[in-house]
């Protein structure tokens, strides 16, 4: 490489912007001992080194196919070889130096900021303060910083081939560290790096403004190194003011207010958020079926929810005293209270063993309601279609009433099964079993079996009938030794056992009435096919073979409904309905079992 110490490298000339002369020290460990102690926590991890190609140039930098995404000062010079990431400010990419311009046959990721876009930096570039600001050992190099005669800013830059944070932890099982002495060298890495640029040796106060998985580059796995990129919307703190206006960032990892007013402590706050991340595989606003909530959700949250810590319960390489450890951390970076909140000195003592005080209102418990009363609101939202995310039963059951084909579209395919899974994680699975559900089921009768389980005061209506009590269930056996529809309602309500799966204290005696109509209808159904007498209902010539009555239609016109009505209180109705049936088609007289219906 170039020599480092050129202070004048913004034109064409192919050297670094290392400022400060020094060498570029390897990365050392938790304790001060050579690299390969205990930052070795990830040797088992080959770096990612993909360098194909998606712009027609081959990994050695020969073009096959010219595409132009950069600037032109650069175009001669770097081959872009493939998009490392790309964002509102601008386009990242992977390219090789064929000329020598920074240094022959390396690669380097160049920013390409969009058309327009004038980027604001708080410590000018090619200056000793920068150099003091940024160093090597914890932010990425920045080699070149110029604007294009065509209008466009770029960086030129160290390219870290791991890739980011977000990179390293998905390319592990369950997109999270391993064990203790992972995230140990996780939090180790990111709080001085994040320390180096806060509060420097020489140089200015600095608040990055946008700490966040992406913008924390892993150069090395094995000793574990990262450094800190993307300060393109820092700002400069005086010694006098701490907090001053930004009104940028990523809002699912900034603290409570911090898009509008940026501080030190807010950068903290990140912190906390990345290591939820890295202990738990997901980020804090994302559910564990992968859902990210929405902008307006995430900004809610923020402003009136404790952040909930129960996530950490499922860790299982966690011990106990190691749960109650990582719990005091996030407890400490995650403090609402900003003057309160945990920073640099409070995270090394950790490290080492201590445990600095905590804001006693800090976070509360999410578990539970108050005075021990169960949990009634979620910490994760329930996306429902067209009502957005919903944190409480009570709202999905307004929703699911006003809106039932909806509900039941969520339900389709694993929707069931993922809505089991969240009711149980926010709400407790001993609370709420799903016991009777049946994965069979069509979406549609799903929704009314949740529906009637996590909103039973909701009143339930399926295909315009009614199933709110027993005598819904009466009026419905009736209703379907007349009406097709009826009985095509009957015939599903029948065959899946739904009605019983409905019981509950707001529909008492649902799964008896259910039972006992089984019972009633299969000695009568069995009666029929013994005698081959079913036959004559459905063929030629026979009950109601002018409007092709289906088998199951006829069943249970004659023998579902009636016993469904009869056992739910309905006897005298339904054998009048029975009769009148019969009558109105003579066919039906040579069947025994109507014969003696008709008396």
């Amino acid at each position: 490489m170039t020599d480092p110490t050129r202070l004048d490298n913004t034109g064409d000339e192919p050297r670094s912007t290392r400022l400060d002369g020094a060498a570029q020290p390897a990365p050392t460990s938790l304790d001060g001992a050579p690299a390969g102690t205990r930052l070795d926590a990830f040797a088992d991890s080959a770096p990612g080194t993909r360098l194909d190609n998606a712009f027609g140039a081959t990994a050695g930098g020969a073009p096959n196919t010219r595409v132009t995404v950069l600037p032109s000062a650069l175009d001669p010079h770097l081959t872009p070889i493939r998009t490392l990431g790309q964002g509102g400010e601008g386009t990242v990419y992977l390219c090789v130096d064929n000329t020598g311009l920074i240094e022959q046959g390396e690669h380097f990721a160049v920013k390409v900021y969009s058309h327009g876009y004038e980027p604001e930096f708080a410590i000018p570039f090619a200056t000793h303060e920068f150099a003091a600001q940024f160093p090597y050992e914890h932010a990425v190099v920045v080699y070149r910083r110029a604007k294009d005669p065509d209008g466009r800013h770029y960086d030129v830059m160290e390219y870290c081939a791991p890739g980011t944070l977000v990179d390293f932890l998905d390319s592990r099982p369950d997109g999270r560290v391993a064990n203790h002495t992972q995230g140990l060298s996780v939090l180790h890495e990111i709080a001085t790096a994040l320390h180096a640029i806060q509060e420097p040796d020489r140089g200015v106060r600095l608040v990055h403004g946008d700490i966040k998985p992406e913008n924390v580059l892993v150069r090395t796995v094995a000793p574990f190194d990262i450094v800190l990129t993307d300060f393109g919307i820092s700002v400069a703190m005086t010694n006098r003011s701490r907090v001053t206006n930004n009104g940028k960032g990523t809002l699912a990892y900034s603290a409570p207010g911090a898009l509008v007013q940026s501080s030190l402590e807010a950068d903290w706050w990140s912190v906390g958020m990345i290591m939820f991340r890295v202990l738990v595989g997901r980020d804090y606003f994302t559910t564990p079926d992968g859902r990210r909530f929405s902008d307006t959700t995430i900004e809610y949250n923020l402003q009136t929810e404790s952040i909930s810590l129960d996530a950490l319960d499922g860790v299982d390489w966690m011990s106990e005293s190691e749960r109650v450890r990582w719990k005091l951390l996030l407890t400490g970076l995650l403090t609402r209270a900003p003057a309160r909140r945990w920073g640099f000195g409070e995270v090394m003592t950790w490290i080492d063993g201590g445990s600095p005080t905590v804001d006693g209102e800090a976070l509360q418990p999410d578990s539970g309601g108050a005075d021990g009363q169960p949990k009634t609101r979620a910490r994760d939202p329930y996306a429902f279609p067209g009502s957005g995310s919903l944190y409480t039963l009570d709202e999905i059951g307004v929703a699911a009433t006003a809106d039932p084909v909806g509900f039941a579209g969520s339900l389709s395919g694993q929707g069931a099964e993922q809505f089991i899974r969240w009711v149980q994680a926010e709400f407790g699975a001993e609370a709420w079993p799903f016991s009777r559900y049946q994965n069979s089921w069509p979406p549609h009768l799903r929704a009314v079996y949740f529906l009637a389980q996590i909103a039973p005061e909701q009143q339930l209506v399926y295909r315009g009938f009614a199933l709110n009590g027993r005598a819904d269930l009466a009026r419905l056996g009736v209703a379907a030794t007349t009406d097709d529809v009826a009985a095509e309602v009957v015939a599903e309500l029948h065959g899946t056992g739904l009605i019983g799966a409905l019981e509950s204290p707001q529909r008492p005696g649902f799964a008896a009435v259910d039972a006992d109509a089984h019972g009633v209808a299969a000695a009568s159904e069995k009666m029929i096919r013994d005698n081959g007498q079913l036959q004559r209902l459905t063929g030629g010539g026979g009950f109601d073979a002018d409007r092709g009555t289906t088998e199951k239609r006829v069943l249970a016109r004659l023998v579902y409904g009636p016993a469904l009505a009869a056992k739910a209180g309905a006897a005298e109705q339904v054998v009048t309905a029975l009769r009148g049936n019969i009558d109105a088609h003579p066919g039906a007289a040579e069947v025994d079992w109507f014969r003696e219906i008709r008396g």
